[in-house]
């Protein structure tokens, strides 16, 4: 994020050589005298930060603190507390009542930019994640893709997707389903932080529901794939009622009266890289792994495949050749 893309509320009795430097960095620097002020300028303006001491005449910061995070609008507003050294009663009091961090004066500016760099960032991502798996979700991902496309690095993305989650989520219920979600969440998360071996590039976000996309390089695709198929369905029968898991399946009956019989989760993961193809768009990447993930869903068990076309034209027609069966059958893991 660029500085000119964070819009900051000083409050009060900031010195003006502060506002001038954060000016001078890029940043848009708003300023408020009063507690009318403050959330006048806050609803309208829509800051990403506030900072300042809090103490305007006739305002509590601990009460600001609590209403602005109570405040339905405003509660993604990232709060500093400029305090003194003397003050830590004051301080404890404003984080608890939501003041995200605090900077102790005197300070110096460069510190005050990397916190609130942070803060941002923080708050962003905490904005854009999955509330259920705490994962990054879509706008995120489609940064994370859309950076690496624009670098031209070694890509690869996997579009991890369950098969019969909806059978298992409508017998047992929505706890037992969000259960499911996350136990899936951590099993890639897991997978992913135990074998990267120190490196940095790798990204786990969620879509939403039961589809999870890992971003790699081509060169761990087979490792980390085997490895979260592997654990999938090590663990997918202790989710299960104890005759469930013994039978295999689960049996239920349709309005019909037509007795069922569901099959476990399984994963399906559609692995697309730029090895062959130059994609210029997140939106290609996400055609291309949409049509593979169809495509292996019709095939049973866990697996993974990866997509094997190479036209420059992109256009994404789901390919039935031979080679794709076959690589199908070979990369199926069950």
């Amino acid at each position: 994020m660029a500085y000119s893309d964070i819009r900051i509320l000083l409050v009060d009795s900031m010195p003006i050589y502060l506002k001038e430097f954060l000016v001078a960095q890029g940043y848009e620097v708003l300023e408020a005298y009063s507690e009318q002020e403050l959330f006048n300028i806050a609803y309208e303006k829509k800051p990403d930060v506030l900072i300042g001491d809090l103490e305007i005449k006739g305002l509590n910061p601990i009460t600001t603190c609590e209403r602005i995070k109570n405040d339905i609008i405003l509660n993604n507003l990232a709060i500093i507390i400029v305090t003194t050294m003397d003050a830590m009663k004051k301080k404890i009091e404003a984080i608890n009542g939501g003041a995200d961090d605090y900077i102790v004066k005197p300070f110096y500016p460069e510190e005050l930019i990397a916190r609130i760099n942070g803060i941002v960032r923080r708050t962003k991502q905490a904005i854009n994640s999955n509330p259920l798996s705490r994962l990054p979700g879509n706008v995120m991902i489609e940064m994370e893709i859309t950076k690496r496309i624009e670098e031209n690095v070694p890509l690869a993305v996997c579009h991890v997707d369950i098969d019969n989650f909806k059978p298992f989520n409508d017998y047992y219920g929505y706890e037992r389903g969000d259960t499911a979600i996350r136990m899936t969440a951590n099993i890639i998360s897991t997978i992913i932080r135990q074998y990267n071996y120190a490196r940095q590039d790798h990204f786990v976000g969620h879509i939403g529901g039961d589809d999870f996309v890992i971003i790699t390089t081509p060169d761990r695709v087979d490792l980390f794939c085997s490895y979260i198929i592997e654990k999938f369905d090590e663990m997918v029968p202790s989710l299960y009622d104890e005759e469930d898991a013994e039978r295999g399946y689960i049996v239920t009956k349709t309005r019909q009266g037509t007795v069922q019989e569901l099959p476990f989760m399984t994963l399906s993961i559609a692995v697309v890289t730029n090895e062959g193809r130059n994609f210029t768009h997140h939106g290609q990447i996400s055609k291309a792994a949409s049509e593979l993930k169809n495509y292996i869903k019709k095939l049973p068990g866990s697996k993974y495949l990866k997509d094997r076309r190479k036209d420059t034209s992109l256009s994404m027609k789901t390919s039935k050749s031979d080679e794709t069966l076959a690589g199908a059958k070979a990369l199926a893991v069950h």
